[in-house]
């Protein structure tokens, strides 16, 4: 017993266990008892050493299935039975029952939508991928049942090579809702062909009629550019769906037809006819550039800026010729005018247009705030970013439209409306207009400090609409809501060709105007073509208002005469104008129906010009078109408010515009003091 107590005393136990030394008292007892001194010493020797259980049966619990962790509840949005979105996002905040606001974001909630997500995100990649192979596999199904022998061993061939057993059955499933679980590829394949396409061999049918072949069209880099880039390589797409793949290896200028014989030969005739319409031209850029710029005015553009700016709208292929010159190749003579469009949308001639900005000098806070629409401006203004000035305000706060004072300013104002007068030559024809327009909008700038007058107010245009209309005294009341009280206009947008003044003054571009009828054609007896020779704006920044304000004078001259009969106007065209008389009857006027309207690209018009003893005949280069929508109010006594919606297509972009017109028949200071004092107060 003294032996065994000195033992028990001399382990070294760092901390207490006491069933141990309770289990090891008990057997050294038990073994003295024997007079085993050698068993003593094997079991001390083991000690420490975990020994194996009878049973080595184990059951592993989680944390979550002890209960010391309480499992995640599945967000509403992902249950088993709901569609995969791209749109399906999580609600992360987490209620008390309280209903307070209080945020409870339990980080295994989060991980737990994580990890539904992922899951349903594979099985939807896994699901598009096997529709995507099913779709593959369909088109090789022949466009007739009735296919010869080599055909139908052709057929197995590619179903046995380029496709897998599984991916043959989800076609199965997925194309024809069966299921061919445990059918070999051997055999299923034939069922495919025979039973699912319902295919069979006709021994008297030629493999040369059905039997797909693979040929090579090979063509100049040129070639191949056009086609893919006109109309987003329709003519590729269109041509496939006749039941030829067609590849395209630009590295070796060819494209890889598989095809049958007959099919082939159709697609070769028609790429060589398509490419025989190819239209190149020898263009230079500097030419064009100095004959559609302001006189000593500043390019901001190099013309391989230029060029390359056009590029990203157009369907074109440009070289670079051994005289430094452009050689611009495009299918169609259609496409080579848009690309002149293209290059004078960059230019941007517009002489008789100033537009300076009155700063806000106030002492509030105010701070940059992005644009973010810009579908209403026009592409080249698309490519940079834009911001308005504003004061900062709360998310669910509006801004305050408090009541300004520009009386202070209207110095300023009035010498703006008044300064370059003569920076474009003044036309000497018909008509003169002197006209004072105010409107709403947001004036934005970019980094380089450039202003862009945005003229969407969605805000306003409710008050606009409770205005009285400017000319309902020529209806009856039931009219005023039975009758269409919208007018319909097109504007067309010319530039000049400075080449014909020997680029010695600036000539005003020239705006085209039609009215539209019920079936939105053009009335050509309407036609009315108006010189903007000065069009000057002093921009008015208001950033404590939800708009800022834009006033304009604008002076013009109507090219002709507006007091002549319908054929007594045509035949004055046709003395004075013939060129403009031949750009009337060439075009197509059509802008509601099916047929796209055609409008031909420019024409020639005799302009006298202030300072030139005679006539210039000066050829005019169509821009663009925009389709106006407009409404007529009327505010106090000689004031016309104008609610217009303006469609200007992907180039042109779509706005709408508030402008309070005044009727004033002349324009000066107290005027124009008097005219803005009653546009405040609107």
């Amino acid at each position: 017993m003294a032996l065994m107590a000195h033992l028990r005393f001399s382990l070294v136990v760092p901390f207490r266990l006491v069933g141990v030394t309770r289990h090891l008292h008990c057997t050294a007892r038990a073994l003295a008892q024997e007079g085993s001194e050698n068993e003593i010493s094997l079991l001390l020797s083991k000690h420490g050493k975990k020994l194996k259980p009878k049973q080595d049966h184990f059951l592993v619990l989680t944390p979550h299935q002890t209960g010391v962790m309480r499992l995640p509840r599945k967000s509403k949005t992902l249950q088993s039975n709901s569609h995969l979105s791209i749109l399906e996002g999580f609600d992360f905040k987490r209620h008390t029952e309280n209903g307070t606001n209080h945020s409870q974001v339990r980080d295994v909630d989060i991980l737990s939508n994580i990890q539904d997500t992922t899951s349903k995100l594979m099985k939807f990649k896994e699901q598009e991928d096997n529709e995507q192979m099913a779709k593959a596999i369909d088109s090789c199904k022949p466009s007739s049942e009735a296919i010869s022998e080599k055909r139908y061993l052709q057929l197995e061939k590619v179903l046995d090579e380029q496709f897998t057993l599984q991916q043959l059955r989800n076609y199965c499933y997925l194309k024809h809702g069966v299921r061919k679980a445990r059918i070999p590829k051997k055999n299923l394949i034939p069922t495919i062909i025979t039973k699912l396409w319902n295919c069979s061999i006709d021994y008297n049918k030629s493999e040369h009629d059905d039997l797909i072949v693979e040929n090579e069209i090979s063509l100049e880099t040129r070639d191949i550019y056009l086609l893919l880039l006109t109309k987003n390589g329709r003519i590729l797409q269109n041509l496939a769906r006749i039941g030829a793949t067609i590849a395209v290896v630009i590295d070796e200028n060819k494209l890889v037809v598989r095809a049958t014989s007959h099919i082939f030969k159709y697609v070769e005739v028609s790429i060589s006819r398509i490419l025989e319409n190819v239209v190149s031209d020898d263009f230079s850029i500097e030419e064009f550039i100095k004959d559609h710029s302001q006189i000593d005015g500043v390019h901001h553009m190099t013309p391989e800026e230029i060029i390359a700016l056009m590029q990203t709208q157009s369907s074109s292929y440009v070289e670079i010729t051994d005289d430094s010159k452009y050689k611009i190749s495009t299918i169609g003579r259609k496409n080579m005018n848009i690309i002149n469009s293209l290059l004078l949308w960059v230019l941007n001639y517009n002489p008789q247009t100033t537009e300076i900005l009155v700063p806000y000098d106030g002492g509030e806070k105010t701070e940059q705030y992005p644009l973010t629409n810009y579908e209403w401006i026009n592409w080249v203004a698309r490519k940079q970013s834009w911001h308005r000035i504003q004061q900062p305000v709360a998310i669910n706060q509006e801004i305050k439209d408090t009541k300004i004072d520009l009386s202070e300013k209207i110095d300023k104002i009035w010498d703006i409306l008044e300064i370059n007068k003569t920076k474009c030559a003044k036309p000497l024809a018909f008509t003169e207009t002197k006209s004072l327009s105010i409107a709403f909008g947001h004036i934005l700038e970019n980094a380089q400090n450039k202003i862009l007058f945005q003229s969407k107010i969605p805000e306003v245009v409710p008050k606009v609409l409770r205005l009285p209309l400017w000319d309902k005294d020529g209806y009856v009341e039931d009219d005023l809501f039975s009758v269409d009280q919208h007018l319909y206009l097109v504007q067309m947008k010319f530039v000049p060709n400075l080449a014909d003044v020997s680029h010695k003054v600036n000539v005003s571009p020239l705006e085209v105007w039609f009215t539209l009828d019920e079936n939105n054609n053009a009335d050509t007896s309407t036609v009315r073509c108006i010189h903007t020779y000065s069009d000057n704006s002093a921009c008015i920044q208001t950033p404590t208002l939800s708009h800022d304000f834009k006033i304009t004078v604008t002076d013009t001259v109507d090219a002709l005469p507006e007091d002549l009969e319908s054929s007594e106007f045509f035949d004055w065209l046709q003395r004075e104008q013939p060129s403009f008389r031949k750009f009337l009857q060439e075009s197509n006027f059509s802008f509601g129906g099916l047929k796209k309207p055609r409008i031909a690209p420019s024409f020639e018009l005799n302009v006298k010009l202030e300072g030139m003893e005679e006539p210039q005949k000066i050829r005019y280069n169509y821009l663009h078109r925009y389709e106006h929508r407009l409404l007529r109010f009327k505010y106090k006594e000689d004031c016309l408010v104008q609610l217009s919606e303006i469609e200007g297509g992907s180039l042109g972009g779509k706005a709408s515009s508030i402008d309070f017109i005044s009727t004033n028949g002349s324009i000066n200071k107290d005027i124009v003091r008097n005219f803005i004092d009653d546009v405040l107060q609107f």
